[in-house]
């Protein structure tokens, strides 16, 4: 956690911008809400301090900034460099990375399918889903895989299945986590589920699944899946699509919770916004059972909780099963021509010129990247990460004796 400004710096900076706004501000709510972020500022001082455990608190305190302040002061400083320098340095409190790079192709097709009443129906034949931690390097897999003949993807992570199907948002079982259980796969659910995936299945090409007339369409289709919150469905995941196949991709945690660390900052991977029973703006990540119990803790023991939960179940639903294989981020990354290989035995998949091309060069960069990744980059974050990683120990042992 970065060092946290005092009270009194950041009472001057806000008096600095409403000087700036002058009597601009009035009607507006900035003086309203500049003083509801410094009393909120002061209220976590007094409270937290420099303690890592207050960086959510302050954060919150922060996006009132972001959301209520900057966007009605900044048109009105074009002429006051000092309020343009003031709102600055507010809205810097805590760097964030750039935003991400949008895919004008996904975003085209995204707004389609949500227009889309077509009722298809794909038969699903042996689901390839990939199930982890986040930031487990998942996208890349899954980016790397999607290039296989075989598979069909909708393309993107299905995380608005939530809100299409309101039986498998939290909020129906009292926020209690994002798991889910083979009981809450109904027959009827089932059904609609594989039909708002066939809605939304493409080819490597791009090609939409909907869009090849009946007599065109293929008898079966492999499909591939791809979402950090399956880590905690995988019995329902059984039920929705029967022969369904698991690759657990596993990292280990001092990479895996400095990533997730970081993706906790950038706000790229916020899942909820005023989450019942949390008491700040936002959550990211998926929501683990007992998360209520983080909120007076550390960030990066939030971030160490959600790993650890995560592989602890994904281990508890596939041990005993068949239908798995493990592979470790850091394989993929080293030697990803043997890795795709061996995958690509077990899930039954055909490779062809555009696999070997793609396997012939270094993997590039997945899309959901923050910053360049580097073996030695969790450094960064060694100093929060002292205190968590002991506690992994029981999860890591247990996977040295799978690889």
């Amino acid at each position: 956690m970065p060092p946290i400004p005092t009270p009194t710096d950041v009472e001057q900076l806000a008096q600095e911008l409403l000087n700036a706004l002058a009597e601009e501000s009035a009607g507006h709510g900035i003086e309203e809400a500049l003083t509801q972020f410094t009393t909120h500022w002061r209220d976590a001082y007094a409270r937290f301090g420099q303690h890592p455990a207050g960086e959510l608190a302050y954060r919150d305190a922060w996006l009132s900034i972001l959301e209520q302040v900057a966007p009605q002061a900044r048109p009105r400083l074009k002429a006051h460099e000092s309020g343009r320098q003031a709102l600055h340095r507010l809205e810097t409190l805590f760097v964030t990375p750039p935003p991400p790079r949008f895919n004008r192709h996904l975003l085209t097709q995204f707004r389609q399918q949500r227009g889309t009443a077509d009722p298809v129906q794909a038969a699903f034949d042996r689901p390839l889903c990939i199930v982890s931690a986040p930031r487990a390097g998942s996208t890349l897999l899954f980016e790397t895989l999607a290039r296989f003949p075989d598979l069909w993807t909708i393309g993107r992570e299905s995380h608005d299945l939530e809100f299409a199907f309101p039986a498998l948002h939290p909020a129906t079982r009292g926020y209690h986590s994002n798991r889910l259980n083979a009981t809450e796969a109904t027959a009827e659910l089932s059904t609609a589920v594989r039909g708002w995936f066939s809605q939304r299945l493409h080819d490597r090409s791009g090609a939409a699944y909907r869009g090849f007339s009946p007599a065109a369409r293929p008898a079966s289709v492999r499909f591939l899946e791809k979402t950090p919150k399956n880590a905690l469905r995988i019995p329902w995941l059984r039920a929705v699509f029967p022969g369904a196949k698991f690759i657990f991709l596993y990292r280990e945690p001092r990479q895996n919770i400095s990533s997730m660390l970081e993706g906790w900052r950038s706000r790229r991977f916020v899942a909820y916004r005023d989450l019942p029973g949390w008491p700040y703006k936002e959550w990211s990540f998926l929501l683990t059972p007992g998360w209520q119990a983080l909120a007076e803790q550390p960030l990066a023991a939030v971030a160490a909780a959600q790993w650890q939960a995560a592989n602890q179940q994904i281990l508890a639903d596939l041990e005993g099963h068949s239908d798995w294989m493990l592979l470790t981020y850091d394989e993929l990354v080293a030697d990803p021509v043997a890795t795709i290989t061996r995958l690509s035995r077990f899930a039954e998949l055909s490779w062809d010129p555009l696999v070997e091309r793609t396997l012939a060069t270094p993997l590039p960069h997945s899309q959901m990247v923050i910053s360049p990744p580097d073996a030695a980059k969790w450094r960064q974050h060694e100093a929060e990460l002292a205190d968590v990683l002991p506690q992994m120990d029981s999860v890591t042992k247990r996977l040295a004796t799978l690889q």
